[in-house]
């Protein structure tokens, strides 16, 4: 899945994506009703490219639970609401993730990561891996092709020299020291 630039703000429902960026923070839309706002500096953002879930080896990046969820329901929202109870949750997300940890994965982070596919799925920003990769890969041989018919052509591109610069030392052009001739006067005035 290509999460790149959705963010979840603490505080917060929902997901957002990000616009802009401004010196006071972030400027966010949320993804689902299309509202923008400013988010400070100091608020908690958690970007969803970062987010893993505990399994029994290591932890699982949320995309590739995402893309489970998506194989799972044949690119459909998911069939279990995200406001389920706790059993019915952890059983949903043992057929998405079988080796999941158990103690560490609450069913507030099951939840959380249902409400965020289906957020994803609604907002069409669903786009799963296979593409991508398979894109990668004709890419590739493009690339490829490229630089045989450039290497049959007898012209290939040598990359430019570069310059280094050396940083020289600055002077002080007023002389050595400070600002001579200034006294502080002592006493009130």
């Amino acid at each position: 899945m290509q999460l790149t630039g959705i963010i979840s703000v603490a505080g917060q429902s929902g997901l957002h994506k990000v616009i802009a960026r401004s010196k006071a923070g972030l400027i966010v839309e949320n993804i689902s009703d299309k509202k923008r706002t400013a988010i400070q500096a100091s608020e908690k953002v958690s970007t969803l490219e970062d987010i893993g879930i505990f399994t029994s080896e290591d932890d699982e990046r949320i995309a590739n639970i995402f893309d489970s969820i998506f194989a799972i329901e044949k690119g459909g929202a998911t069939s279990v609401d995200h406001k389920s109870d706790g059993a019915t949750l952890a059983t949903y997300f043992k057929k998405v993730l079988p080796n999941y940890d158990t103690e560490r994965v609450y069913a507030s982070n099951i939840k959380k990561v249902i409400e965020w596919y289906n957020l994803l799925h609604a907002a069409s920003l669903l786009i799963p891996s296979e593409e991508k990769i398979v894109d990668l890969e004709v890419s590739e041989v493009e690339e490829t092709t490229k630089t045989k018919k450039a290497k049959a052509d007898g012209t290939t591109k040598t990359p430019k020299a570069t310059v280094t610069k050396t940083a020289t030392p600055r002077v002080n052009s007023k002389g050595s020291g400070g600002a001579k001739g200034t006294t502080r006067k002592s006493g009130v005035a």
